[in-house]
């Protein structure tokens, strides 16, 4: 019976320096040997990483630019109670209100975006005749998976409240960047006394 040699053999490696390597190797390297990338081969994945770091940053600023932009055109077309911040919203957001009532209890509303797309067109002009507007503060933005999420406080100027909003805003099916997820709190207008 024959038996096999489980040992690795030598790799037969030529002795001049190899592929930027600070050392030539030997004339035979065996199994587990190392060799040291020379100071050239560092710097060079150095360059790379610092590079790599660098691109992921600019996109993030990008995209931290493209959801300041859409916030910004929100709060300026919602204070002119223009009809066309409706256009932000994909036509696939996820829409979801929580209204509280003043006997604490909540009701969670979710609503599909092109019927809420048509609501925010019809009650533009009934908030600005009641004089509906909104003040905001507290805006954040936080990156994640290409998207980002915009936090910040609403306070109704009418209600005399403030509550959270989130809008996650990113790339839509067409490529344009819209909102494609709102959820917020809101109370109903207090009765007249």
């Amino acid at each position: 019976m024959r038996i096999h040699d489980w040992r690795p053999k030598p790799i037969d490696m030529p002795t001049k320096q190899w592929y930027g390597m600070s050392q030539a190797p030997s004339d035979t390297l065996t199994f587990g040997e190392r060799i040291r990338p020379s100071r050239s081969m560092t710097q060079i994945y150095t360059v790379l990483f610092l590079a790599m770091l660098a691109t992921g940053t600019a996109i993030a600023c990008e995209n931290t630019k493209r959801a300041k932009k859409i916030f910004n055109q929100y709060v300026t077309l919602a204070g002119k109670f223009d009809p066309a911040v409706a256009d932000l919203y994909s036509d696939a957001a996820k829409i979801k209100n929580t209204r509280i009532y003043p006997d604490g209890r909540r009701k969670v509303m979710s609503f599909d975006a092109k019927k809420y797309k048509a609501l925010i067109r019809i009650a533009m002009p009934l908030a600005k005749a009641r004089g509906d507007t909104n003040k905001y503060t507290e805006v954040k933005y936080i990156e994640k998976d290409s998207k980002v999420t915009i936090t910040a406080t609403r306070f109704s100027n009418l209600k005399k409240y403030s509550s959270p909003l989130t809008l996650v805003v990113g790339a839509d099916n067409d490529g344009k960047w819209r909102i494609l997820e709102e959820i917020s709190r809101s109370r109903p207008l207090p009765k007249p006394q």
